[in-house]
């Protein structure tokens, strides 16, 4: 099966905000002449609507098994050389001048009368806003006589629906995806992992596909974390009957561990580009993928009553129970693809650390899972919350000079300081990651809470350096790029948020980021909100 996907603009799904129909004009609409003779972008999309000039590139997407051409992802491109020749300004232009529907059926149509031209038996992904897909127009039009005009059954048609796009009512969306379904039709959810309401979507949907967002896999091969979530995925699939496709494969240590996680199928530049014709994939390119799965003895070439296990068993080093904390801390963060390590006494097997569970045990604080759902509570709440996000600055430096354990007693006695001012019901406190934390507070006692916290770390930062550091107020190491660096003694960033001016938690991230980028310019411990724009400095 050959798979056809028509282009990658999709706007955001969430299924607790209303979005304006997309057909319906905005306030004191500009008429289409005015708007096209006074921009020249607007003049561009109205000769590429008038005169069809949308071309169509093929991509492969294959098989990670066997290196067989699964499908081939059909991506559409403005004319070649002009400002509008990329999908990203081609469908930002269309939006601006409200001529999403009339772009979008041009390539639907343009891709269908391409691949049948080619006449390829192939399994077509069409990307669909869901907005569009749940229009009157898309469903009147998108007919199975519509498709037998080109020779197309409708089993061969995927509609694939990104996580960011926005419906009017989810129930109503829900009956249309059901209604294309009963005819045959099937269902991808495209950039899987790219935002925060991608497990709604997943489970709204039903999906018979989900494509992998490409930022999941840029480096596979180093990230653990993504790893372990990979193989959750993975495991998800085989229970629902769900194919995975990674896409954005861009190296060969990337494709070698996707293969080893089990990842159905496969789509990037390292595997080929887009190209106008349909071309075979490199021999070596195959040859590599089928030895790879031989050497994982994949269950796709052998039966399991042949395999040992020691075909699928990888020597990895083994720990004593008397190592300490702050060396098993080391080896992690020097071997990146080991989620974790036996313990083993007198040649026997007595116990298992895991990357995860131990930086649990060093916070003692709630992790990503159950921060995500927290703050995702929040923006659903009518009431809103205020969210606080603190981060420690200069901390690397420190650790670098004065080591993990040192590190991580500063850590400890940052979360009883927490603890401390951050007690009241319902008040929430998760660990993001390393020295990055965050809490869920009432809105009227926050800047209270900011200043007795930055109050608290000030003084008791200052048992952490030894006389001659905090006399000189830095400490010299080497910086990223290798360069000797005076820096400052540690320092407390916050940023305050309130979760009712957001609508996804992706927004509220943006914010949070922007924000702490300010207030980390400022000198000292600061607190700056998000809602008053007013940075607070207690030096």
């Amino acid at each position: 099966m050959e798979v056809l996907k028509l282009h990658e603009h999709l706007t955001e799904y969430n299924p607790e905000h209303i979005s304006k129909h997309i057909s319906e004009p905005a306030q004191g609409h500009i008429s289409e002449h005015d708007t096209v003779s006074n921009n020249p972008l607007a003049h561009q999309l109205s000769e590429i609507l008038n005169n069809r000039r949308v071309t169509t590139v093929f991509q492969p997407i294959i098989s990670l098994r066997d290196g067989s051409i699964f499908a081939y992802e059909a991506l559409s491109r403005g004319p070649m050389g002009s400002a509008l020749h990329t999908p990203d300004k081609l469908f930002a232009a269309a939006e601006k001048q409200e001529k999403t529907w009339e772009l979008e059926q041009l390539c639907r149509t343009t891709a269908i009368e391409t691949i049948s031209k080619l006449k390829q038996d192939a399994l077509l992904f069409l990307n669909v806003n869901p907005q569009i897909m749940h229009d009157r127009k898309f469903r009147q039009g998108f007919t199975r006589e519509y498709l037998r005009t080109y020779d197309i059954n409708p089993e061969n048609i995927v509609f694939e629906i990104t996580e960011k796009g926005t419906v009017d009512s989810v129930q109503d969306f829900i009956k249309t995806v059901d209604h294309y379904k009963n005819q045959n039709y099937r269902i991808a959810v495209d950039d899987a992992g790219a935002g925060y309401s991608g497990l709604n979507m997943i489970s709204d949907v039903h999906p018979h596909f989900l494509k992998l967002d490409m930022n999941l896999i840029r480096n596979i091969h180093q990230d653990t974390t993504r790893q372990a979530l990979l193989k959750s995925l993975s495991e998800f699939a085989s229970l629902t009957n769900t194919y995975l496709i990674a896409e954005g494969i861009e190296t060969k240590e990337e494709l070698l561990k996707l293969i080893d996680i089990g990842i159905h199928y496969g789509q990037g530049f390292y595997l080929q580009r887009p190209q106008p014709q349909l071309l075979p994939l490199r021999e070596d390119l195959i040859a590599a993928i089928r030895n790879e799965n031989n050497k994982k003895n994949h269950l796709f070439y052998k039966k399991s009553s042949d395999l040992y296990i020691r075909n699928i068993a990888n020597a990895q080093q083994t720990l004593s129970p008397d190592i300490r904390v702050s060396q098993v801390y080391e080896l992690m963060k020097n071997e990146l693809s080991s989620p974790g390590y036996c313990v083993t006494e007198h040649g026997r097997v007595i116990g298992v650390v895991t990357r995860n569970d131990l930086f649990r045990h060093l916070s003692e604080l709630p992790g990503n899972l159950l921060i995500e759902k927290k703050i995702q509570e929040c923006i659903s709440s009518c009431e809103g919350c205020n969210i606080l996000y603190f981060d420690i600055d200069n901390f690397k430096a420190y650790n670098d000079v004065y080591g993990f354990e040192n590190g991580d007693k500063l850590l400890r006695a940052f979360v009883q300081m927490l603890q401390k001012n951050v007690n009241g019901d319902g008040d929430f406190i998760g660990h993001i990651g390393g020295d990055d934390f965050m809490a869920v507070v009432d809105g009227e006692q926050s800047e209270k809470i900011c200043i007795r916290l930055i109050g608290d770390f000030d003084r008791e930062v200052q048992k952490f350096y030894n006389q001659n550091d905090r006399a000189r107020g830095y400490i010299t190491c080497k910086n990223r790029h290798g360069n000797e660096e005076n820096f400052p003694l540690m320092t407390i960033s916050i940023v305050i948020v309130n979760s009712k001016n957001y609508k996804t938690a992706h927004q509220m991230s943006e914010d949070i980021a922007r924000l702490k980028k300010e207030c980390k310019q400022l000198i000292g411990s600061n607190f700056i909100s998000g809602n008053i724009e007013e940075a607070h400095n207690l030096l």
